[in-house]
């Protein structure tokens, strides 16, 4: 008896492996995008803190992300931020937009991230795009 794999063998295996790759490669993809969204979620945050802070020492929200000492780039390169022009008293919007050159941009239905404060009231949008807890 011979010892060893047939070529059929080993290409019946192969076929096997890459069936398998190609079902779970979109899996994958959807899970990074989800998991690079953190860091629109953490630079969203410590814009929301500071701007608390801010409105803590002046009469209302600042509209400039430069007052409040943070990047218009997340920590991690994947989003540019944006703090809404219309910042009153009592509102401000931040806004995350997936970078082009990134992947993340690849993102369907979440490559913009919008997070509003009125008057108390939190508006994040796309719903489906922010963790549940939050």
């Amino acid at each position: 008896m011979d010892k060893g794999f047939t070529l059929l063998e080993l290409l019946l295996v192969v076929a096997l492996a890459s069936i398998l790759a190609a079902m779970a490669w979109p899996s994958y993809q959807q899970h990074l995008y989800t998991s690079r969204r953190s860091d629109a979620w953490s630079a969203i945050l410590a814009i929301r803190l500071a701007q608390e802070k801010w409105r803590n020492q002046n009469v209302g929200y600042t509209s400039e992300l430069k007052d409040l000492a943070i990047k218009n780039v997340s920590e991690q390169g994947f989003y540019q931020l944006k703090l809404d022009t219309n910042a009153s008293v009592s509102a401000f919007t931040i806004r995350a937009d997936a970078i082009s050159t990134e992947a993340q941009s690849q993102d369907t239905g979440c490559t913009q991230l919008t997070f509003s404060q009125q008057a108390g009231e939190v508006i994040r949008q796309p719903a489906g795009c922010w963790p549940a807890p939050w």
